[in-house]
């Protein structure tokens, strides 16, 4: 369907020419190809168990074309194709899971049109497919807002952009719907008001959000947002599955979740009293609400993956003091995944709270950027979205399953704490007009896709989920 409407757009573009439209200006079509080349250690595919896989070797070939055109210099159309060469990630199994595959994608298929004055607009309206990046520091951990999700508490840089994107860094979202922005104050305070249809399961539910920013000195920037994820529901009944696998209850003052599996396998990972009141909690989970599916004694209460996510961000840029050849910057961005608590699996907000610092350090013009990143998240569980996106009868619950569980070797009844810090390094260099160079090395929130689920299907969750596991990759790129 996208494909099929940026072919639209292209068309429109050049009729709207043929035809003699009005003051139609069309932009220089923006076309590159790039080469990347990288290796993951000590990564895993957790949905099979596959953990850990010592070396992934990482090579695509990428290309991309995108056309613009401006109406009366108040209407903007923009469509573009991409195609990628690559492998699967793991690279073993059957001929198909080790041999080079292609895809091709929508780059952005979008309209823009400017309400009022054209130098002092009253605000823009865009609609359609098309990137959106509130922090324009981050380059590749953050931007929270629109890569994370509330319950289970989830946050990623995707499984196609390792570290470019065309048009930009990898660090950014692809919103389909619409947002209407504004600034005021000369341009120093920024706002946008969007509206986005999800394209992870459950399908068809509609997130508003708002994101603003504002200059306050030469020096500081701030910013804020809020999204509410899946608030407009195509089916409510996806969104908070009422099955036992996903509810919870209440038992003399103790909250308990409903399925006793969960604590099955804590036990099966425990020894000794810790084993023995696990199973104990088990039996008493079975007494109440039978495996079997038979009514629950107790009245059930349900997860949902419906929830409020909340953004706040600083910039501080040390030019204004230290000059325009001086690229010193510190930024930083913390998030909330689902502002309200939930019995047994949500009961500290701030567990749900990542926190990133980055810094751009000075390299006085041997390099364009070099920037480092940092993150801290104190989540419990695994950093997984394979409950919601499997469709699983476990529905919004963090993803413990028996096969991460045994691959990982946690207890889910305990809190792992072998992800909680991650990092990037990124370096850029252009070499001449039409020519850049990436590096980038980093333990973060990279997945992959996955040949054992059907080509083009995204693990939804960390390939690198313990502090041991890192990767990098090299760059190249020509666009005109």
């Amino acid at each position: 369907m996208k494909i099929l409407a940026t072919l639209a757009s292209l068309s429109a573009l050049a009729g709207l020419a043929a035809n003699g439209w009005t003051e139609v200006v069309r932009q220089p079509l923006d076309v590159g190809a790039a080469l990347e080349y990288g290796q993951i250690f000590h990564s895993g595919n957790l949905v099979s168990g596959q953990f850990p896989i010592d070396k992934y070797t990482m090579k695509r070939t990428i290309g991309w074309v995108v056309q613009s055109a401006t109406i009366d210099e108040r209407m903007e159309l923009v469509a573009g194709l991409g195609g990628m060469f690559l492998y699967l990630y793991p690279d073993e199994g059957y001929a198909y899971q080790h041999s080079a595959i292609s895809a091709v994608s929508v780059v952005q298929a979008s309209s823009s049109y400017i309400f009022g004055d054209l130098k002092e607009p009253a605000a823009k309206l865009t609609v359609g497919f098309f990137p959106f990046k509130y922090n324009p520091d981050a380059k590749n951990i953050g931007e929270y807002l629109f890569r994370s999700t509330p319950y289970p508490s989830t946050t990623t840089n995707g499984s196609w952009d390792l570290v470019y994107s065309a048009g930009g860094n990898s660090s950014k979202a692809k919103v389909w719907g619409a947002t209407v922005n504004k600034t005021l104050f000369d341009g120093k305070w920024k706002n946008d008001l969007l509206i986005s249809v999800s394209d992870y399961y459950p399908l068809y539910d509609f997130s508003p959000a708002y994101v603003t920013s504002y200059q306050a000195t030469s020096m500081l920037q701030l910013g804020a947002g809020v999204n509410f994820y899946h608030l407009i529901k195509d089916d409510p009944q996806i969104n908070t599955r009422k099955k036992f696998t996903n509810g919870y209850f209440n038992f003399k003052g103790k909250d308990y979740y409903a399925f006793s599996d969960y604590y099955k396998q804590a036990a099966s990972m425990e020894h000794g009293t810790d084993s023995l009141a696990s199973l104990a909690t088990a039996a008493l989970v079975d007494s109440i609400v039978p495996a079997d599916g038979g009514p629950s004694l107790i009245p059930l209460n349900y997860y949902t993956v419906s929830g409020t996510l909340m953004m706040a961000r600083f910039s501080l840029d040390f030019k204004p003091i230290l000059g325009d050849k001086v690229d010193l910057k510190l930024y930083g961005e913390a998030s909330v995944l689902g502002i309200k608590d939930y019995p047994v699996f949500y009961e500290n907000m701030m567990d749900r709270v990542p926190l990133m610092l980055g810094l751009d350090v000075p390299t006085f013009g041997i390099l364009d950027v070099f920037g480092v990143e940092m993150e801290y998240w104190k989540s419990h569980y695994i950093n997984s979205y394979f409950n919601v996106s499997s469709q699983s009868a476990l529905g919004a619950i963090p993803d413990y399953g028996h096969e991460a569980g045994k691959a990982l070797n946690f207890d889910p009844t305990k809190n792992y704490t072998r992800d909680d810090f991650s990092w990037a390094i990124t370096a850029q260099k252009s070499v001449g007009k039409n020519v850049t160079v990436i590096g980038k090395v980093a333990r973060d929130h990279l997945t992959q896709l996955n040949a054992g689920q059907g080509f083009g299907t995204d693990l939804q969750h960390d390939i690198l989920p313990d502090n041991k596991g890192w990767y990098y990759v090299f760059h190249i790129q020509a666009a005109i």
